[in-house]
């Protein structure tokens, strides 16, 4: 009988291969279904962080461009409703905003200028307010006095494009409404100008859109050539009056197929049923497994895009990952075993973190969530918002995990909006204006702070509501406010009234209410607002001025301008409140030492106001421009007038003064004059200043027969710097050129940058025409030289024609230019880096 060998495995032996295998197969394919959505997961991450960014730089971009308009706006006002130049000023703002394709101004909402004209002409004598498919955003911007955005859509000269409305208003208080101020940006051009375009290149589909205003369905405008892939992420931004959003998804798509992994777990399952014999392969492979486990957490908090800190009971620094090292500055070799509070947030810096920090571990022993400022390596301070949890090992604390998310953007936005806030509280404040707000649908009513300080009600225990106004209005005027509100209520057309108040101590105040509808699309009301201001003083001013001069000390104390009257030994007799805001010296400090009203002017405006002070004391009236030095040590423009005081029978009581502060208007005007006649890049002259020296040198040139010459210069290869180089090394470029060439004449000439690399020089007075070849070797050898940029030796050289006046003939400004051009033409054409005299 043969011996009885076993030839299969026991049952429990087969339980063991199976169970082993499946167990195998699950995990392994666990672990491919975690790497698939954590790169998936990673991806997305990416993609969030690529939309933000670029939706960021297009909103950016767009608000910049937009600014254009507030300029124009500006400089209607200042021109009361005019602006002179404006085909130049505007060609300078284009310069100034590259995404604008065209700047307009439309007086009483018609369009009636525009630059540049060229493919804009079909938009000339449009009516932007009776246009009834586009004219919303235009009433829109006049209801709200904002910058309203329309579009994008097809404009009436053709393309595609988005144009920002300004509403402007003249008058003091604003309540002349003049027209529009308008920037039309061209979707493909301003597109082109951001990093939308380099999505593609990044292996990103894009759309840019919005929700249409009108059918509430989303409005694409701008993609890729590649179709969005499912479950795309999103980054909204605001625009003025709208939203817009870019969407993104990888052109390969989230995930990816893994047929190698895929293999791998079904080889790995094999491997393990085969090896379920032996006990220590088996915990082997448990171990490896473990281990790939802890990899792929450390992979992960490698990767994470928040800080991860870890800490020992004390406080002390175990370790960080990279999104840590990067937002501290500290690397984990610099600081490990530090406590890192101290190191992150010194205790002499911070003593009020510390002392939350305290009482926050007093109250229950631990910290959980919490945000503070901490300071970086270099000194830099950001803010962070923290997620802690303890870390516990066999029932025992032995240290902290922290996860910290960088808020320092976001809490700079949020102190942004609340220095507005407080800033309009502080406006309202100070011109002693409220404002109330009524929603129709919910029936709340809103009343600013200073409704409550004008009517004195304690913002704690009233409510506002009409009965409150009602109860403080004068009982002979109730009626008539009712009846205007009532009328308002019917008609919806603004109104303003001033009325008469009553106050619980029996004062009396006089306030003006200005009342209008705010309307939807469809013109039917959604809410009313309005303001309140305190115009006491205004009132009472107009009363003042029937009655005697006794009155003017009482108005004089609620005046805005800084006011003061000077009896006839000339000292002080009143001097208004206002003084100290101005100059901030109180009114004791002016009357208990009278020579201070001359000691705060200017050293350089003194002796004119000493003369004028000494030729119109004895005249009715005078009046002088002058400036003053504050306590401060700042200059502030005065705009100054007095007139003589008379008692009611004649006799001399003083000289009455009024100084108004006109530094935020002297200010204007020399940003206007800049802007006008002078380069923005060089600081030179401009064309438009050129051309009137030019003008006024032939004038004497003419007049004194003397010679002028004119020289026409052109950068050789400039292009070429800008391609290889880069277009803001081109810029210094042009600075280092200006400087050179002012180098090479003499005061009394003219060196002016009359657009990209063109400069244009004017000789006022030469003795002969040899000495405008002198000025041309000089110049041809100050650029001999090279210049060094950004560690860079550019080797530059230039062209230039010279026109004499009058050898070539008696011309005037214009011809004499255009004999300078043809003379730098020739110079090129002979081989550059030489001049070329004009001849018949």
């Amino acid at each position: 009988m043969a011996p009885n060998h076993p030839t299969s495995l026991k049952p429990e032996q087969i339980w063991i291969v199976v169970i082993t295998a499946i167990v195998v197969l699950l995990v392994a394919g666990t672990l491919i279904l975690m790497q698939a959505k954590s790169r998936a997961a990673e991806a997305r991450s990416a993609a969030v962080e690529v939309a933000t960014r670029t939706a960021r730089q297009i909103e950016r971009d767009l608000t910049q461009n937009l600014a254009a308009t507030y300029a124009l706006a500006a400089l209607v006002r200042q021109g009361q409703g005019k602006v002179r130049d404006f085909d130049a000023i505007a060609q300078e703002f284009l310069t100034l905003h590259p995404g604008v394709s065209a700047l307009q101004l439309a007086p009483g909402g018609v369009i009636g200028q525009s630059i540049p004209l060229a493919g804009n002409e079909k938009a000339i004598g449009h009516n932007l307010l009776t246009d009834g498919k586009r004219n919303k955003e235009a009433l829109l911007a006049m209801q709200t006095g904002k910058l309203t955005l329309a579009g994008p859509f097809e404009l009436i000269q053709g393309g595609e494009a988005v144009i920002g409305r300004l509403p402007v208003y003249l008058g003091k208080d604003m309540d002349e409404f003049w027209g529009f101020t308008i920037a039309l940006i061209r979707m493909a051009d301003f597109l082109s100008t951001t990093e939308i375009e380099d999505l593609n290149e990044h292996g990103y589909a894009y759309q840019l859109w919005r929700t249409h205003p009108d059918t509430g369905l989303p409005q694409v405008f701008a993609h890729s050539a590649a179709e969005l892939t499912e479950n795309p992420i999103s980054a909204a931004f605001d625009v003025p009056n709208g939203r817009w959003h870019l969407s993104l998804s990888p052109t390969a798509g989230w995930t990816q197929r893994q047929p190698l992994q895929i293999f791998l777990a079904l080889l790995l399952s094999s491997a393990a049923a085969w090896g379920a014999y032996r006990y220590f392969s088996q915990l082997r492979r448990a171990e490896l497994a473990l281990i790939a486990a802890k990899d792929y957490a450390e992979a992960l908090i490698a990767t994470a895009n928040v800080m991860v800190v870890e800490l020992d009971p004390a406080g002390n620094l175990q370790r960080i990952n990279p999104a840590a090292e990067a937002i501290t500055g500290y690397t984990l070799d610099e600081i490990r075993g530090k406590n890192w509070f101290e190191t992150i947030a010194p205790r002499q810096r911070y003593p009020e973190v510390w002392a939350e920090f305290e009482a926050i571990i007093a109250r229950d022993g631990r910290i959980g969530e919490f945000e503070n400022p901490i300071q970086t390596k270099s000194g830099e301070e950001k803010h962070i918002s923290w997620r802690n949890s303890q870390i516990v090992e066999q029932g025992e604390i032995v240290g902290t995990l922290s996860f910290g998310l960088d808020i320092t953007e976001q809490k700079a936005t949020h102190d942004r909006l609340k220095q507005s806030e407080t800033s309009l509280i502080e406006a309202q404040r100070l011109a002693h204006i409220g404002n109330w707000r009524y929603d129709l649908d919910t029936r709340n009513l809103f009343w600013s702070e200073e409704i409550f300080s004008i009517l004195e009600f304690d913002p704690t225990q009233a409510i506002p509501c009409s009965h409150a106004f009602l109860a403080r209005v004068h009982p002979n005027e109730q009626q008539h406010v009712k009846a205007a509100y009532q009328q308002f209520r019917q008609s919806y057309q603004a109104y303003e009234l001033t009325t008469q108040l009553i106050m619980p101590d029996g004062i009396s105040k006089y306030v003006s209410q200005c009342t209008r509808a705010v309307l939807d699309a469809r013109g039917k009301p959604i809410r009313f607002v309005g303001t309140l201001q305190d115009v006491t003083l205004q009132t009472l001013q107009d009363m003042a001025f029937k009655e005697s001069e006794e009155r003017f000390r009482t108005i004089a104390d609620y005046t805005y301008d800084w006011e003061y009257w000077q009896g006839n030994q000339q000292e002080m007799l009143y001097i208004s409140p206002s003084c100290k805001r101005i100059t901030g010296y109180s009114a004791t400090e002016f009357i208990s030492h009278p020579e201070l009203q001359f000691d705060i002017i200017h050293p350089e405006d003194r002796e004119t106001f000493r003369t004028h002070k000494h030729e119109t004391w004895d005249k009715p009236h005078g009046e002088l421009t002058f400036r003053i030095l504050t306590k401060d040590s700042q200059v502030r423009w005065i705009a100054h007038g007095c007139t003589a005081v008379f008692s009611h029978d004649g006799k001399p009581l003083g000289r009455r003064g009024s100084n108004r502060d006109i530094t935020d208007l002297k200010e204007a005007e020399q940003r206007a004059y800049q802007l006008a006649y002078f380069d923005s890049l060089t600081n030179l002259p401009n064309r438009r200043m050129l051309l009137d020296r030019l003008h006024h040198g032939l004038a004497q040139a003419k007049r004194f027969e003397r010679a002028l010459a004119i020289m026409f210069l052109d950068l050789d290869r400039f292009k070429l710097v800008n391609d290889t180089l880069g277009h803001d090394t081109g810029d210094k470029l042009l600075v280092e050129v200006a400087h050179r060439l002012a180098g090479c004449i003499r005061t009394g000439d003219t060196v002016a940058r009359t657009g990209g690399d063109e400069f244009i020089i004017v000789l006022s007075e030469i003795s002969q025409p040899a000495d405008a070849a002198t000025v041309a070797d000089k110049i041809l050898s100050a650029f001999t030289q090279p210049i060094e940029l950004a560690g860079q030796r550019i080797d530059t050289s230039t062209s230039i024609g010279i026109a004499v006046y009058p050898v070539n003939g008696g011309d005037d400004a214009e011809a004499l230019m255009k004999k300078a051009d043809i003379a730098m033409y020739a110079a090129k054409n002979a081989g550059r880096n030489q001049y070329s005299v004009f001849t018949d």
